[in-house]
């Protein structure tokens, strides 16, 4: 399972335009990979030690080598089956009416669309395929969701729009939200993981000696 993480935080996103490439970071246990964000996003985001912060409507890609365009084979095609990824994240000002979205999807696209090859479970840019959804969310509370589709790589009919999601405040109400009675309290950063094989995909949050977690889908067929 290889797919391509895309991260924004978003109200209402503009059309790729250009590509700029931001930096890079180093993935544990995989190495170097490179942020590219459209042109007008590029702006609202900060690269800093080895990770970067999202100030207002903005999104990025990571990338295979360091791209200032866009090309169906820049993007990162992350390794997953029978892995771990994780991350640390603070989401102390997403606030309510805001998203922080990451997703994996299988791109790239059949065609570039508006340029940067983006496909999605919901025909985003013209063009369909798979979707893993790993965060969507605020400081209040997260969902992960499973979108699949008819056909194969890199021919893919439509897909499961609605997808199967689990949001964590319907799991437990108080294991996440901006206060410390919760087990995972967002007003600091904590760290998310999500491990995924041919069985099941199971989202884990951890801080300060804390944890929870939720199985994503509960739809074997998933």
């Amino acid at each position: 399972m290889k797919l391509v993480l895309a991260i924004t935080l978003l109200s209402c996103l503009a059309a790729p335009a250009l590509a700029k490439n931001l930096g890079s970071i180093q993935v544990k246990d995989y190495g170097e990979v490179w942020v590219v964000a459209p042109d007008w996003a590029a702006g609202a985001i900060q690269m800093h030690d080895n990770g970067l912060t999202l100030s207002g409507p903005s999104g990025f890609y990571f990338a295979n080598a360091a791209y200032d365009g866009w090309e169906p084979d820049m993007y990162w095609q992350t390794p997953l089956m029978d892995k771990n990824f994780a991350y640390t994240v603070d989401m102390s000002n997403v606030g309510c009416h805001c998203i922080m979205s990451a997703y994996f999807l299988s791109m790239p696209g059949r065609t570039a669309g508006d340029g940067d090859y983006y496909c999605d479970a919901n025909f985003g840019n013209g063009n369909w395929c798979p979707e893993y959804d790993i965060m969507e969310g605020n400081k209040y509370t997260i969902a992960s969701t499973l979108h699949t589709c008819e056909g194969s790589d890199g021919n893919w009919g439509s897909c499961d729009r609605n997808g199967c999601r689990v949001n964590a405040y319907d799991v437990d109400s108080n294991m996440m939200c901006p206060e410390d009675r919760c087990t995972i309290n967002t007003q600091k950063p904590f760290v998310v993981s999500h491990f995924q094989n041919g069985e099941q995909a199971i989202t884990r949050m951890e801080q300060e000696g804390r944890d929870a977690s939720f199985g994503v889908c509960s739809d074997g067929d998933t």
